[in-house]
């Protein structure tokens, strides 16, 4: 925590190898929480990698941090042309 006090970042990214142990009884899932509560402390956007299930995006979704979800469950790969379509029709334009 000492050293993202001295680093120039804004965000952090969850690897899915945490994501992953959302909704089962992985010893991992514990430290979750406290990667959330560390990203609010220090006032970092969360990026959370792998969002593969509709549990894990509601448990992302109820956190008291501000998230972007990647994932299979949120979209699968797209091309530059699509992510513009995908992003205007989520924002309504």
């Amino acid at each position: 925590m000492a050293n993202l006090q001295q680093l120039n970042v804004d965000t952090i990214k969850i690897d899915r190898a945490f994501t992953g142990t959302v909704g089962t009884a992985s010893v991992k899932v514990s430290i979750v929480p406290q990667i959330l509560d560390m990203a609010d402390a220090l006032k970092l956007g969360v990026i959370v990698e792998g969002i593969e299930t509709e549990e894990q995006r509601d448990y992302f979704a109820a956190a008291d941090v501000s998230y972007a979800g990647q994932g299979w469950f949120i979209s699968p790969p797209l091309t530059l042309a699509q992510l513009v379509i995908f992003h205007k029709e989520r924002r309504g334009l």
